[in-house]
């Protein structure tokens, strides 16, 4: 299956899960199994712990990817 390179907003998969794309970067945010918290992935990376809020998830892996970016562009 072929995807778009566009940069997208959050959007929710059939999963339920979060996701949007960011300069090739794929950010996934989803609610753990517990259902007490959220987990956070750029490009099959995990981020290390948990978020207690969608939002936070979400905005640590914008961070993470701005940081990739940024790092590809130096």
């Amino acid at each position: 299956m072929i995807y778009s390179n566009r940069d997208t907003e959050w959007a929710t998969s059939a999963k339920g899960n979060y996701w949007r794309r960011i300069s090739g970067l794929v950010l996934v945010v989803g609610r753990a199994k517990s259902g007490t918290h959220y987990w956070a992935m750029v490009d099959r990376d995990f981020l290390d712990g948990y978020f207690a809020t969608a939002a936070d998830a979400m905005e640590a892996c914008e961070d993470r990817a701005n940081l990739i970016i940024d790092a590809r562009s130096t």
